[in-house]
């Protein structure tokens, strides 16, 4: 594969120059320019054609294993009740002002980012919150993006089928902190936001060259936050900050998404929004599609959709359930195909081991045998469960929603996981429509 870079002519010809780390024979009349890596030098073309935009912009990228989502959206919610119009990049949508499509990847491409932000310049926007995923940061997507906020939420083990190690994960995220400050545009100046809960938060601290304020629940913190109530679909947070204590209750269910709250309220203070835009802000941001998203019923039932796919997802998302069960609590899970095989037992075990009822299904299969995953995945929970008494495969994901929704009472918790907002299944290469809150809802009709 090659970078492709398209061109418009004067005459409204369309021209395409291959970005190449090698020359590719039989393309006379094609423009190819050769580096050793193809894919920065496609970063690199895409924002000089754009006019470098980024420069333009206030910039707040969010990286960390889980937290990203939220993050950003509270963070754009708070700019937007400053009067601020903006741009948001992530992995539920790209949205430029007003305008917004379906995301296909967490970070786009660079070349479909240089675009984004340049329609951002075009459309008056003043601020961009984007996502940055470990995968764009290694391969260079970013790397002619220029930052103003770079923010760490947290870091697990994850993404090693495409790292290796956990140290090449751990350095990758760290590279986003160390470009703070390098751009043409804002250099020497720029924003580090820590996690000071995270111990990883340390080494983002000695890769970023600029300022950095830390926020934290457990650990002394330059904005420190006090849990005062989590109800379900209301979590209302203290927050001890420089100009003084800032009191939220964020439409959102879990500790976990209070610390992003408090992320949220960090970057913002720190960019000097006052303490009550930034509550109005927090409080009015509403629900997150597939994020801890409640779907209402008239059975009784607690029925949560969420994106909940890595272990240590689970181990936020199942015990913060667990508190606002009154009867058994219900997992429909899987594990996608084409990534990291190493944790599938262990997600199958810890699963198992906290939900009364475990239904395993697909996840995105992808190339991968469905069977395959769901016997890596059962291996885990066989050993909390030899008998096989309190789990069961269902590959068909419609139809394992369905038996969960047919074995859960009145006070039960059905808990659909690792969609969340995603409208499709891949399977073989195919993307076949599927998204599990309405498959709910069609169920439940009937």
């Amino acid at each position: 594969m090659f970078p492709i870079l398209f061109f418009i002519g004067s005459l409204g010809v369309r021209t395409a120059v291959l970005a190449v780390e090698r020359p590719l024979p039989g393309l006379d009349g094609v423009v190819q320019v050769q580096a050793t890596d193809s894919r920065r030098a496609l970063a690199h073309l895409a924002a000089r054609f754009y006019g470098s935009p980024s420069g333009l912009l206030r910039v707040i990228g969010v990286t960390g294993t889980e937290g990203k989502t939220t993050t950003a959206h509270l963070i754009d919610a708070i700019l937007r009740t400053d009067g601020r119009r903006t741009g948001l990049f992530g992995t539920i949508q790209n949205r430029v002002g007003s305008a917004a499509t379906s995301a296909t990847l967490t970070t786009p491409e660079s070349l479909d980012l240089q675009r984004l932000l340049w329609e951002c310049v075009r459309a008056g926007v003043t601020d961009v919150v984007m996502e940055v995923s470990s995968h764009a940061l290694a391969q260079g997507r970013v790397s002619e993006c220029e930052f103003d906020v770079a923010v760490f939420t947290n870091l697990h083990s994850d993404h090693l089928d495409f790292h290796g190690t956990p140290e090449r994960y751990l350095e990758a995220k760290a590279g986003l902190f160390s470009s703070l400050g390098k751009g043409w545009a804002k250099a020497g100046r720029g924003l580090g936001v820590l996690n000071a809960d995270d111990p990883s938060s340390a080494r983002m601290a000695a890769a970023c060259g600029q300022r950095t304020v830390t926020f934290g629940f457990e650990t002394a913190a330059d904005v420190s936050g006090r849990i005062i109530r989590a109800d379900l679909g209301r979590t209302a947070f203290v927050a001890e900050t420089p100009a003084g204590p800032l009191r939220a209750a964020v439409p959102l269910t879990g500790a976990f998404n209070a610390s992003n709250a408090l992320a949220a309220a960090t970057v913002c203070l720190a960019l000097g929004i006052d303490r009550e835009v930034i509550i109005s802000g927090l409080e009015s941001s509403g629900g997150i599609p597939g994020r801890f998203e409640l779907v209402p019923n008239e059975r009784g039932l607690l029925i949560v959709v969420d994106f909940a796919h890595t272990l240590a997802a689970f181990a936020e998302v199942l015990p913060t359930l667990q508190r606002f069960t009154r009867g058994r609590l219900i997992t429909v899970f899987g594990c996608a195909g084409d990534r990291d095989r190493s944790h599938r037992g262990a997600i199958g075990r810890l699963v198992t081991s906290l939900s009364d009822f475990t239904i395993v299904t697909t996840d995105n299969p992808g190339s991968e045998d469905p069977e395959e995953i769901a016997r890596e995945v059962v291996s885990g929970a066989k050993e909390v469960d030899p008998r096989g008494e309190c789990h069961r495969v269902v590959l068909d994901r419609r139809r394992a929603v369905e038996e969960a929704l047919s074995l859960a009472r009145a006070g039960d918790s059905v808990l659909l996981a690792g969609k969340g907002h995603e409208e499709y299944q891949l399977i073989e290469g195919y993307r076949l429509p599927y998204n599990d809150r309405r498959t709910v809802e069609e169920i439940l009709k009937r």
